[in-house]
């Protein structure tokens, strides 16, 4: 518009014969009013320009907070329980290295391994093919409590005894199975100590709840 205005005032320019002052004026005002036209056009250009650069930035923000928040939840959802034997997650590294000692209990005598460490206590009898007679885990843990146990990728039945700190049975239960998974046993009374030993120890040897046990490193 504002070149075919400057093109329409040329072209009278051309074909009048005098410059009047009246005809300058109008010249003059013609060119003015185009000015402010196009600096309105220019106006809501800008305006309309800066109003989607606006958007672009917000709707980049909510995606990028959208995909921040999804991956802090899945990382959070990672983070389950894969042990066999307790709620906290095993590093299942084959340089964990299990102290042993002997356990009696009456007139037997087991040679356990000790898991006292959460790695340890977590990875427990899991993924081993099975347990030989005469053998177990003593778990020791740091203090008095409630400690439930299931059998997560263990691969034969076991007996499980609680224990407390005066080093008497407390709870025991015999035959648990892997097929048991994911239901967890614990006992009602407080333990220290928790005894893996080969399914059909306890009947075997006449174990009972109330009886002492001996630890010897």
């Amino acid at each position: 518009m504002f070149w075919v205005a400057l093109l329409i005032t040329y072209n009278d320019i051309l074909t009048k014969r005098t410059m009047q002052p009246c005809f300058l004026l109008k010249l003059w005002h013609g060119f003015m009013f185009q000015i402010s036209h196009f600096c309105d056009f220019y106006k809501i250009y800008y305006n309309e320009k800066m109003k989607a650069k606006k958007t672009g930035i917000l709707i980049f923000l909510f995606v990028l907070i959208f995909l921040g928040g999804f991956f802090i939840v899945k990382e959070g959802s990672d983070e389950a329980m894969i042990s066999n034997e307790s709620s906290v997650a095993p590093k299942k590294d084959a340089s964990i290295i299990y102290d042993k000692a002997s356990v009696k209990i009456n007139e037997s005598t087991f040679l356990v391994l000790i898991a006292d460490t959460p790695d340890k206590r977590a990875l427990g009898l899991s993924g081993r093919k099975d347990l030989a007679l005469g053998q177990g885990m003593l778990f020791v843990f740091d203090e008095p409590g409630d400690y439930p146990f299931w059998m997560k990728d263990m691969n034969f039945s076991i007996d499980i005894l609680w224990i407390n700190e005066n080093y008497k049975i407390v709870y025991i239960l015999e035959n648990v199975a892997p097929e048991t998974y994911p239901n967890a046993f614990a006992s009602p009374e407080k333990s220290l100590f928790v005894l893996e030993l080969p399914m059909g120890t306890v009947a075997e040897k006449g174990i009972k709840k109330g009886d002492t046990i001996v630890v010897t490193k």
